[in-house]
């Protein structure tokens, strides 16, 4: 299969880092074959990541992540999952560490353009455990989703999520939380018809945080590309390259 390799020098700017910096450099190198995408890092903070992701079979995905540092403030970590998705339904295992926790989600679909799913978080450390249940709705495009989260002891998180496809090319989109805080974002995006499904993305939030996006398509539901964003209430701003798996 042909190989596409990919570097990227990032530089972030802002106060929320830990230690003195304001800011810190990143370097990445992306590598993509066939079904198979690594990729590796290493910032000015000495911290190594990488990640890995491979299409198993038709419909199963395998992914791990893995992050490690000497500083002592960020604990070193890796994660694993895999992904199935059959003709009616779609299953997610995430194991983080050693059995720090477990992530269970599913979703049925029940009717034509109608699915409920659940998702369950089980960490051993902590006697509560996240419970989330959601119903996913799409009609000529249109998609509502609607979600319900157990945090903890009277902790409840209440999402909505409404997307509209305008035309073939044109989506509009809006987020609304509700719970200990309340939280809204208002998005648009663009996907172009052509051999790479480029796609240009753009949002802004009730925190005043505006973000945009540009991404290609290296295989079925893997994308790679670039990202920035400006918080305008504290004056910081980052740019960044992003990976992401999944349709959206």
């Amino acid at each position: 299969p042909e190989k596409q390799f990919f570097m990227s020098n990032t530089f972030w700017m802002g106060t929320q880092f830990f230690g003195p910096e304001k800011g810190f450099y990143e370097f990445q190198a992306i590598l993509q074959q066939g079904k198979f995408v690594m990729i590796g890092g290493m910032d000015s903070m000495w911290r190594l990541n990488g990640r890995a992701l491979k299409m198993l079979y038709k419909g199963i995905i395998g992914k791990f992540n893995f992050q490690m540092s000497p500083n002592e403030r960020i604990p070193d970590n890796f994660v694993t999952k895999l992904d199935v998705a059959g003709s009616d339904y779609t299953l997610a295992l995430e194991a983080t560490g050693l059995g720090d926790s477990v992530q269970i989600s599913y979703l049925q679909k029940l009717l034509p353009g109608f699915s409920l799913g659940a998702q369950y978080v089980f960490v051993p450390s902590y006697l509560m455990t996240p419970v989330n249940v959601a119903a996913h709705y799409k009609w000529k495009g249109t998609i509502l989703t609607l979600s319900a989260t157990r945090m903890g002891p009277k902790q409840y998180q209440v999402s909505t999520n409404y997307a509209r496809k305008v035309d073939k090319n044109f989506t509009v989109a809006a987020e609304l939380n509700m719970g200990q805080r309340m939280s809204s974002s208002v998005g648009v995006k663009y996907d172009f018809k052509n051999e790479t499904k480029s796609r240009y993305q753009a949002s802004f939030d009730s925190e005043l945080t505006s973000s945009v996006a540009y991404s290609e398509e290296l295989i079925p539901g893997v994308r790679v590309g670039y990202c920035g964003s400006i918080a305008h209430s504290k004056n910081e701003a980052m740019f960044g390259m992003q990976f992401s798996t999944g349709e959206a």
